[in-house]
């Protein structure tokens, strides 16, 4: 994985942000990729004779692989932490947050009380790099309010 900013800082206003972008680490992966999303969308063309299938075939695959070959950014902060990956970006409030989760290298920020069945579906996930691991959640922890409960 490629952190396109290497050394993550928290600046004057308590902001972080970086950017997480696997395919840049092998190019030719990104390159496989894009073939399967072709062939897919050849393949549904000539299986239903529609050229508008095929191009919703094809951009079903490089929709569903866009986080690992266009990459995702995350940010941290004065007001939200959000995650953008493309057109897509999700956020949530700090003072939205109820519970932050500690999953390995990801931090979870849920507007819940507790877990759920639909807990894995709200929130936003913060993918998080051994270098700014700990700043990450030092930074979560003086902005999120004094009730939210960590869970490991």
């Amino acid at each position: 994985m490629e952190l396109t900013n290497p050394e993550p800082e928290v600046d004057s206003t308590d902001e972080l942000s970086w950017s997480i972008r696997p395919g840049a680490e092998n190019p030719s992966k990104v390159v496989v990729v894009f073939i399967i999303a072709l062939s897919a969308g050849v393949l549904v063309t000539a299986v239903t004779k529609s050229p508008l299938l095929g191009l919703i075939g094809t951009a079903a695959v490089l929709g569903s692989t866009a986080e690992f070959w266009l990459g995702t950014t995350f940010r941290l902060g004065k007001q939200e932490a959000t995650r953008r990956c493309g057109l897509s970006l999700f956020g949530i409030r700090w003072e939205d947050v109820k519970l932050v989760r500690l999953q390995g290298s990801e931090i979870r920020l849920s507007p819940l009380t507790e877990e759920g069945k639909w807990s894995e579906f709200r929130g936003v996930r913060i993918r998080t790099l051994p270098q700014n691991r700990e700043q990450a959640l030092s930074l979560i922890k003086a902005k999120v309010g004094a009730d939210v409960g960590f869970l490991e």
